[in-house]
């Protein structure tokens, strides 16, 4: 076997060798790029170092060894290495000639190093290979480092670029070559290819690309991302080139964030070079609104003129006059309800050119007009509207011509369109209306006519646009400002043309979200829907199995104020509801189970009597559509809900006027069950729903719901049994208490008269030692006594009497230790008695709750010790029952909350454990720090 000779050849390798070894190679490889993309450049050098060793030594692996090369050039340049790179880069193209990373790698190293011309002669020599490889991306990658290099050179000293021929191909390389250059805002590096013009040396890259189509690159970025020095040089030029070839003035006002006009003001006052602005004047700014369009600051390009310092310049007055020659008013007043010469003074260059174009009228002129417009209001609002007409006729006239009365002449054209609507004359109000806008941009309810007026001739996109600059231009409150943003939005809805409706959409995506959550509720509150679908789900939306994914400018705002109310009269106002499924499904869908929590699911109803369920079940019957229905989350509180009028979800369903029939009901009726509502709930007239459906008709439900009736029969069968049985049981101890109460009455005028006895011996006579030790004896024996009858009771499982009998023990004073210890004994067995006692059968005498408070607090804390949740708060209700609400205020401050809720008592139990846990927080209770649990 013969091997082709390489430089790095050292004979013939055995084949299990070779094999082991391609694989080390190519792990090592692998792992040298993750390395390296990973930023972890030392131990990517090493590995490639590794592997460049393995290459060296195998034949087959010769072709790897450029591309080892240029990445570890690669390593070294993001070291910072640059010599070592191009060292590297320069050593892959000795390799391999035509590999092209090499020369890439050697022309970035040569830059680094400042060798520019080297690093031009790298770039030409990787244009060469990528040409003959037919390579388009590489060699795009190749002409925007060279055009980047010549823009730098101010000379070509090794004549690379009058030797070489540097084409830029078909006209499709030269677009893509030139966006490639924009985006790297290059924009000297496009004035070379499409105009020739640049700092550099000639070459044969030079207007190459004159005749590629612009239109696509952006002025407006262009302008954003040049300096004066280079607008001067080129950048003026090439605004202009891009624009007479088609490239788009509303780019410019998106990314300078300004009107076209004051865009090319700027551009005039920077450079001294007025062709921009001719040129826009003579292409775009041909109507009133973009000729006195109004920047950030309130102002009009006269006033930026005015205070741009150089109005005594002859630039300033040579824009002024520009402006003036052009049809730019300068009746306009800024913020300050000044006019553009109000700033200047009579010695001022510019105020010779404003003068002759700016009538102001006097205070008696004013006072004038306002008489004659306050005596066409009067007649408007009499309903002579001829005679109204007469009068504001009469002051428009007499307002025109004067500059400093556009507010007055704008409030006048609007009051005569009213009058014009009024007498159904559209035209002439719609004409009035756009020229009171005209007279006044910040006019605001000029606008707000206008846009009402379009609406009514059905022009929606025009109106949306009428109402939208009234937004952005129009002065008032932020109240007003919502309301017209409002119209401009339900306009926005009744838009037919998709393709209308993205082009315009992008004008909401400008409005702050700040404002969206209150417009969102006004739109809910007047039922625009359609408008509302607009701002939340966007033009285009994705709707899958039953989660949206909206796209709309309101989607991520605050909607909890939204109202709901109006939707169900909206879709009863619609002919056909079921037409609107592809759109108000996902939009109430989204609002009430994605974006809403649970108030903003329990605010979902059609009135106050309304509950959500039976409103969700209502939109479904309207809609045609249980989509909703089924992807409602589950709350065990909502399916308890009856409504206001005493019905609960079934009921409201099948009492609708339009109630529906066939499989739609029976899918409806099978949800709610799966949702867990009872059928067998009573209305106030004591009728189940199953009562309200007519089996002949919908015998598929009636069949389903019959199911649950006869379970609820014999349910209530067993209820009234069971009722029963425990009136007897009540009648049986209400017997047994009477008996209690005279053995208790007999008992405690034993007692009375064993007191007086003792009392008239204390009064007689005085204690001795002997007498007293005598009286604890005769206690001892009465509290032991006590507890042995109270354990017989016990036994007999006569628990009302046991806590009698327990309950005179713990009632004594109880001074020496013997008598505590018979005090505790008899604690103990209360404890352990009431703990092991089902709760059903808890019942505490009066007389044990009459025991000292702190006796009853031990009880409480020893029933909580042995986790006898329940005894223990039927023990707190029955104390609280006889001594207030507010007895043992702090009974649970150091108890565990969180172990209550977790107790297996529980299980079956889910209301007694709400109300446990209920009593506890107001006993003091917290949730053990650290932990959580959700109570529902």
């Amino acid at each position: 076997m013969s091997f082709d000779r390489h430089p790095f050849w050292n004979g013939p390798p055995d084949l299990m060798f070779v094999h082991m070894q391609d694989q080390v190679f190519h792990h090592k490889k692998q792992t040298a790029l993750q390395a390296l993309n990973g930023n972890q450049l030392q131990q990517a050098l090493e590995l490639y170092t590794e592997a460049l060793q393995i290459a060296q030594s195998l034949p087959h692996l010769f072709s790897e060894i450029p591309k080892i090369l240029s990445n570890r050039s690669l390593v070294y340049y993001r070291q910072g290495k640059f010599q070592l790179a191009l060292h590297e880069a320069n050593q892959s193209i000795n390799v391999n000639r035509l590999w092209i990373k090499g020369y890439w790698r050697a022309a970035k190293a040569h830059k680094e190093l400042g060798q520019v011309d080297f690093a031009l002669d790298a770039a030409i020599g990787g244009y060469n290979v990528s040409v003959n490889q037919n390579q388009e991306e590489e060699i795009i990658s190749f002409l925007v480092e060279i055009v980047s290099i010549i823009i730098t050179l101010r000379h070509d000293p090794k004549n690379l670029l009058e030797n070489s021929e540097i084409l830029t191909g078909s006209i499709q390389t030269q677009r893509k070559l030139l966006q490639r250059l924009a985006s790297n805002n290059c924009w000297e590096g496009v004035s070379l290819l499409v105009m020739g013009d640049h700092a550099g040396p000639p070459s044969t890259l030079d207007a190459s690309a004159a005749s590629c189509p612009v239109d696509s690159l952006s002025v407006g970025n262009l302008l954003n991302n040049i300096t004066i020095p280079e607008l001067k040089r080129f950048g003026v030029d090439l605004a202009i080139c891009l624009l007479r070839s088609g490239a788009s003035y509303e780019d410019i006002e998106e990314k300078m964030e300004k009107p076209v006009i004051h865009v090319g003001l700027k551009v005039a006052l920077d450079t001294g070079n007025i062709s921009l602005i001719k040129l826009m004047f003579s292409q775009y700014l041909k109507t009133p609104e973009t000729k006195d369009a109004l920047d950030g600051d309130g102002r009009t390009g006269l006033h930026v003129i005015v205070h741009s310092g150089k109005n005594n310049d002859s630039i300033g007055e040579t824009l002024l006059r520009l402006l003036i020659n052009n049809g730019c008013q300068s009746s306009i007043p800024d913020r300050n309800g000044k006019l553009a010469i109000d700033y200047l003074t009579p010695n001022d260059l510019g105020f010779s050119v404003l003068s002759t174009t700016t009538k102001v009228a006097d205070s008696h002129v004013k006072v004038q007009i306002d008489e004659i417009k306050e005596k066409g209001n009067m007649a408007f609002k009499n309903k002579e509207y001829k005679e109204a007409l007469i009068f504001y006729n009469k002051a428009i006239t007499m307002v025109k011509g004067y500059k400093n009365l556009t507010r007055e002449a704008a409030v006048v054209l609007t009051n005569r369109s009213i009058v014009h609507t009024s007498l159904h004359s559209v035209t002439e109000a719609l004409r009035d209306a756009e020229e009171a806008v005209r007279c006044d941009q910040t006019w605001l309810k000029g606008h707000w006519k206008r846009g009402q007026l379009l609406r009514q001739k059905k022009l929606f996109r025009e109106s949306f646009s009428a109402f939208l600059e009234g937004y952005w231009k129009g002065d008032g409150t932020v109240s007003e400002k919502y309301n017209i943003l409002v119209e401009a939005v339900a306009s926005f809805s009744n838009i037919t043309e998709k393709q209308e409706l993205e082009a315009n959409y992008k004008s909401l995506s400008k409005v702050s979200n700040e404002a969206w959550p209150e417009v969102m509720t006004k739109l809910s509150v007047r039922g625009e829907w359609a408008a509302i679908r607009y701002v939340v789900l966007g033009v285009d939306f994705k709707y899958i199995n039953g989660q949206v994914t909206p796209s709309g400018v309101a989607r991520d705002v605050d909607l909890q104020g939204i109202t709901y109310s109006t939707l169900f009269q909206y879709l009863e106002s619609h002919e056909d509801p079921a037409s609107l499924n592809d759109w108000i499904t996902p939009l109430v869908s989204f609002l009430i189970t994605q974006r809403g929590d649970q108030g903003t699911l329990l605010r979902f109803r059609e009135s106050e009597e309304d509950v959500p369920l039976s409103a969700v079940v209502r939109f479904c019957v309207l809609t045609g559509d249980i989509a909703l229905l089924q992807n409602m989350p589950y709350r065990p509180e909502m399916v308890e809900f009856v409504d206001g009028r005493g019905d609960s979800s079934f009921h409201a369903l099948f009492k609708m006027s339009h109630c529906p029939q066939g499989k739609l009901l029976a899918s409806i009726v099978r949800l709610l069950l799966q949702k867990g509502v009872s059928p067998t709930v009573r209305d106030r007239s004591q009728r189940l729903p199953i009562d309200y459906v007519n089996p002949s008709n919908n015998k598929e439900v009636h069949d389903i719901l019959k199911k649950y009736t006869k379970q609820e029969q014999r349910l209530k069968q067993q209820q009234e049994q069971e009722k029963q049985r425990q009136e007897t049981l009540r009648q049986q101890e209400e017997r047994q208490r009477q008996k209690e109460e005279k053995r208790e009455e007999g008992e405690r005028r034993r007692e009375k008269s064993e007191e007086a006895v003792r009392g008239k011996h204390r009064r007689n006579k005085r204690p001795t030692d002997k007498a007293r030790k005598k009286e604890q004896a005769y206690t001892l024996a009465y509290c032991n006594s006590k507890i042995k009858d109270a354990t017989e009771f016990l036994l007999d499982k006569n628990m009302t009497q046991a806590y009698l009998s327990l309950a005179e023990v713990l009632k004594k004073v109880h001074m020496s230790e013997e008598h505590k210890e018979l005090q505790q004994q008899a604690l103990d067995i209360v404890i352990t008695s009431l703990g092991i006692s089902p709760y059903q059968e808890i019942e505490i005498p009066n007389e044990l709750v009459k025991i000292p408070h702190e006796l009853y607090k031990q009880l409480i804390n020893g029933l909580a010790a042995k986790e006898r949740w329940i005894q223990m708060y039927f023990a707190i209700k029955e104390h609280r029952l006889h001594h207030g609400d507010l007895s043992l205020p702090n009974f649970a401050k150091s108890m565990p909350l969180t172990k209550v809720i977790k107790h297996s008592s529980f299980k079956d139990s889910e209301q007694l454990l709400i109300d446990v846990v209920k009593c506890m927080l107001d006993g003091g209770a917290v949730l053990d720090e650290g932990k959580e649990s959700n109570i529902y």
